[in-house]
């Protein structure tokens, strides 16, 4: 059996090598709910207009969204951004309809432990055609992004340089001082995270498919990344993104770096 750790392959006593063992790296970016036809939740666009200064609000309580697909999607990812879970207790419920009972069944449920922490839950694959999403709040609530969808599983994780979101802050910080040098107050001007996601060993014909696939539909798009969903289901940001120039790293592999920029 082979086994990965960041991109240092084990070999099994065969000699067999895999390059997608334990790999827990996964970009939202085709949200299914601008699709969707609203059933209940009133004006919805807040929470897909790709901004989080706009926001889906409510009151302390209990808010129900209820939305139908055009046809039947697979969907095992659910994320959420821009909003103040943690000030107002607010938990995010995440249901599919299930076709055989004609019932609703629970698939996640969203928490944060900070206000604007990104959140994206990964799960196994589950087809439906409606969604219903139950805010429930203790004090008045606002979102700024949700989405919901088949998410991307990068074929290798992050390799060293990885640089987490959450370890790495852009925002500017100047310091002032009196004439007699005394220390004075520093002024902030928040700019967000930035991550920086080093890949190699990508197979090239997954890099002509998928990734070129990605390229083409997330171009000047925000994006959900969670840099190892197993280990770390909390470092999750989201943002915008950008590509260094990909290229062979060998004659079957590719190697780049992804950048994203934006919530933490």
């Amino acid at each position: 059996m082979a086994h990965q750790i960041g991109n240092i392959l084990f070999l099994n006593a065969g000699g067999g090598v895999s390059i997608n063992a334990d790999v827990a790296t996964y970009i939202m970016y085709k949200n299914l709910m601008p699709l969707c036809t609203v059933l209940e939740g009133g004006d919805i666009a807040p929470l897909h207009d790709n901004l989080t200064n706009i926001f889906y609000t409510g009151p302390s309580g209990v808010t129900d969204i209820e939305l139908q697909l055009p046809s039947a999607q697979t969907i095992n990812c659910f994320a959420v951004a821009g909003a103040n879970l943690l000030s107002a207790a607010t938990s995010i419920s995440f249901y599919l309809w299930d076709a055989d009972t004609s019932a609703y069944y629970l698939v996640v449920t969203a928490t944060s432990g900070r206000d604007n922490q990104p959140v994206m839950v990964v799960f196994e694959n589950q087809i439906s055609t409606k969604i219903k999403i139950t805010i429930t709040s203790a004090a008045a609530f606002q979102i700024g992004e949700m989405a919901f969808g088949q998410c991307l599983k990068m074929p290798a994780s992050p390799s060293v340089g990885l640089q987490p979101a959450r370890w790495n802050t852009e925002d500017e910080i100047t310091h002032h001082a009196t004439q007699s040098n005394y220390n004075g107050r520093s002024t902030i001007n928040t700019r967000g995270n930035k991550e920086v996601l080093p890949f190699n060993l990508i197979p090239h014909e997954w890099m002509r498919t998928t990734w070129a696939t990605f390229i083409d539909e997330a171009k000047g798009l925000p994006i959900w990344v969670g840099w190892n969903q197993d280990l770390y289901p909390n470092e999750c940001i989201y943002g915008s993104w950008e590509q260094d120039t990909a290229g062979y790293s060998s004659p079957l592999f590719a190697k780049f770096t992804l950048t994203v920029k934006g919530q933490a």
